[in-house]
């Protein structure tokens, strides 16, 4: 069983990925159009790949990077992206080289996330749907966090917390129906209720 640390790391970073995805998108929204959005998840694939390829071969050396050098890099990545981003202006620079500048620096961090979770799923591999589960948890918070912080348009979030988990609860009670946990539309219809 990975350490509790291990596991709050893992969600951490997963959070703070997502958190910075978000970031991205409105940014990239805002200075480049909407249209460049696809930026950020395409960046993010990326990431994930080359992290992956990373985690499986840097780490097979004998003097591999310690996982929380990974998380200060991954930090800093994600600072120094954000902070170079807000700073160029697409109608002085151009719209190729802001763009180019923005994809380029928005790969590292989510490069240094996925390093980092693939190295806890290989380390613990007895415990990898425990480790999975908090990376998932992690970037639902993170989504949850950045819906909330930035919001939808005109940055106020559409009509409060409470939508909000009324529309988590929604999504609950739809994915337990199609886990067979609770009847489903279809059942419904064809079996009589008493």
């Amino acid at each position: 069983m990975p350490r509790r640390a291990q596991l709050g790391g893992v969600f951490l970073v997963s959070a703070a990925g997502l958190l910075f995805q978000f970031a991205q998108t409105r940014l990239f929204s805002a200075t480049l159009g909407y249209h460049l959005t696809f930026l950020v998840v395409s960046g993010a694939l990326m990431g994930v790949a080359i992290g992956a390829t990373a985690a499986a071969t840097l780490d097979r050396e004998r003097q591999r990077i310690g996982t929380s050098r990974l998380a200060i890099a991954a930090a800093l990545a994600v600072l120094a992206a954000l902070l170079v981003e807000t700073q160029l202006d697409p109608l002085v620079v151009g719209m190729f080289p802001t763009s180019a500048a923005a994809y380029v620096l928005g790969v590292p961090p989510v490069l240094l996330a996925s390093w980092i979770i693939v190295r806890s799923l290989r380390d613990a591999p007895a415990a990898s749907g425990t480790i999975y589960a908090f990376d998932l948890a992690g970037a639902a918070t993170g989504g949850l966090l950045g819906y909330l912080a930035i919001g939808t348009s005109a940055g106020s979030p559409p009509s409060g917390p409470r939508s909000v988990w009324s529309r988590c609860s929604v999504c609950g009670v739809s994915c337990s129906r199609r886990r067979g946990r609770g009847p489903s539309s279809r059942q419904a219809r064809i079996s009589p209720r008493a």
